[in-house]
């Protein structure tokens, strides 16, 4: 079996929601890459229009896990699918791009503010 998740401390993400700030960048890995010795497991994003990958193919990959990094293209949920050669899903999570909230307001903005009311 397989399972997704965030590297560098190996987070499990698996059936569950991802959130990606539309534009940005969240690298991920699928533990369990193989469905057998060189065989390995198709990652599908249902709506690519969404959310999309960096060369997967470039990435770091062996035996064992596959690491990745997941683009926020346009703000919308889609889901990612590990898949077999035979079509089995071995394990997904959703992706929820969003707009980013803005940054918090810093000291100076903040005393400008305060006086310009």
């Amino acid at each position: 079996m397989a399972h997704f998740f965030k590297p560098p401390d190996g987070e499990r993400v698996s059936k569950q929601t991802v959130q990606v700030p539309l534009g940005s960048v969240v690298p991920l890995g699928l533990w369990g890459c193989c469905e057998s010795p060189g065989v390995y497991i198709e990652i599908k994003i249902g709506d690519p229009s969404v959310a999309r990958f960096e060369d997967i193919l470039g990435s770091h990959r062996d035996p064992v896990s596959q690491e990745f990094k997941l683009y926020g293209q346009a703000t919308g949920k889609t889901r990612v699918n590990a898949v077999t050669t035979s079509g089995a899903i071995w394990d997904w999570f959703d992706v929820m791009v969003n707009v980013a909230p803005p940054a918090p307001p810093t000291p100076a903005e903040q005393l400008f503010n305060h006086y310009k009311a």
